[in-house]
């Protein structure tokens, strides 16, 4: 019973590596098999020759040991299918040394059967001492390449999303940078840089804060997370943002960090032109508001902004504010004017009327162009009596201000104050009609209406 469990056991275990080796065999055939590989496994196989060799055919040492060392070597050397080949390569010079009646095995003081069975156990111990070993080192083999190319594939998701993750070691303090994060500092891939050089890779103005930020991260163990900018060595800029958080070592308390770095120039740099955008179309938006409130010759208020903001101060009259009161003047003989000194003149009287009238008025009070030689004067907060003093305030210094310019020009003026059920029509209708009154009776001078 022994003997046939020895001789199954060690059947199935000589086929399966068997099946095992021509399997490996072909699917090495159809990929490019390297010399170094080819020159490894001869190696083996020379090796296992010899060692078999020199324990079998001799019967005077009992040298068993040799084939178990050389076993382990081809595994370590060839792999799962090395060492299936060195255990073939024993298994059929040591048969035949059997069958020859050669070998340390003769050196047992017992029967044929009982020899026989002896090395059918040894092979045993062979198979069982060396195939987990090779599988143990072919899982080993498999894991390193599987992590190779998650590594590799990461490298390469780093770079096309450009962030890279860096380590704090919890034992040394030692840094880890991934390839992306060399990239993004402008260094070539090597030794990172200790932990305060690395902070001087900071523009001077945010060093401080990424310090802080470290710092507390250390001690306080709260994530953390922060845009600065790095400093290449070329002096170019780049803008990032970075967050971590605290990690312990596996084996004490010791505390590191981990981290991701993400390079966000382009993006910083996009939204630094959208905001310049917006800031441009704002300005252009309050330029054309401007504009489109704005008389072109003179620069004050157009007959659009006028009546606009004389309803909207009508509004708050109606509603129990102050009285309002405006005041409507056009300058006296405009027309001679324009036909005597030409259009040019008459713009350039219109400009130093308008400029000399408004500086004449408050802070609140608004001053612009009607139409024409028209000008009106909205007076907030201001009764009949006030504007009066306001309105002869402007006439005088109009026709103060004529004495060194050519034409001399003077003005006349109707003011007018609300009243009753006052809309923007009837009041500038009554202004229009004291305004009429006034050059009625000479020019130059001012009249309220009733």
């Amino acid at each position: 019973m022994l003997a046939w469990l020895s001789t199954v056991w060690l059947g199935m275990l000589l086929v399966t590596p068997l099946l095992f080796a021509t399997f490996e065999i072909a699917v090495s055939a159809k990929r490019a098999v390297s010399n170094r590989e080819t020159l490894n496994l001869i190696g083996i196989v020379v090796l296992t020759v010899v060692a078999t060799g020199t324990t079998f055919y001799q019967s005077q040492y009992p040298m068993l040991f040799v084939p178990m060392m050389v076993i382990v070597i081809a595994v370590l050397r060839g792999g799962m299918l090395g060492g299936v080949i060195s255990i073939i390569v024993v298994v059929i010079l040591g048969s035949l040394a059997l069958w020859l009646g050669s070998g340390p095995i003769f050196l047992i003081r017992a029967s044929h059967e009982s020899r026989i069975l002896f090395f059918q156990f040894y092979l045993l111990s062979l198979f069982v001492s060396a195939l987990p070993m090779a599988t143990l080192l072919a899982a080993r083999d498999r894991l390193r390449i599987n992590l190779s190319e998650r590594v590799r594939l990461l490298d390469q998701a780093e770079a096309a999303a450009h962030i890279g993750h860096w380590r704090i070691n919890p034992s040394n303090q030692a840094i880890f940078w991934s390839p992306e994060v060399f990239r993004i500092h402008g260094l070539p891939e090597g030794q990172p840089p200790a932990l305060d050089q690395a902070i001087d890779l900071y523009h001077p103005g945010d060093r401080g804060r990424v310090s802080e930020a470290v710092t507390r991260a250390l001690t306080d163990g709260q994530p953390f997370a922060f845009e600065a900018r790095l400093v290449r060595a070329d002096g170019a800029v780049r803008h990032v943002e970075t967050q971590g958080e605290r990690i312990y070592s596996p084996r004490d308390d010791e505390i590191g960090l981990f981290g991701l770095i993400r390079d966000v120039t382009e993006q910083i740099e996009a939204r630094q032109v959208l905001r310049d955008a917006r800031d441009a179309a704002d300005r252009n938006a309050k330029a054309a508001m401007l504009l489109a409130a704005t008389d072109a010759l003179t620069g004050l208020a157009n007959r659009r902004r006028i009546v606009e903001y004389l309803d909207a101060r009508l509004k708050g009259a109606a509603a129990g504010e102050a009285k309002l009161s405006i005041v409507l003047f056009d300058i006296d003989h405009f027309k001679s004017v324009n036909d005597h000194y030409g259009h040019d003149t008459g713009d350039e009287v219109l400009k130093r009327v308008a400029s000399v009238a408004a500086e004449g008025l408050r802070n609140t009070d608004l001053i612009g162009r009607y139409g024409g030689e028209e000008f009106v004067i909205i007076l907030p907060n201001t009764d009949a009596s006030l504007a009066l003093q306001i309105a002869e305030r402007v006439r005088a210094k109009v026709e103060a201000s004529q004495h060194d310019a050519q034409p001399m020009v003077t003005v006349s003026l109707g003011i007018a104050s609300t009243g009753g059920e006052d809309t923007g029509h009837s009041i500038l209708k009554r202004a229009d009609v004291a305004l009429y009154e006034a050059k009625s009776a000479g020019r130059n001078r001012l009249r309220l209406a009733s």
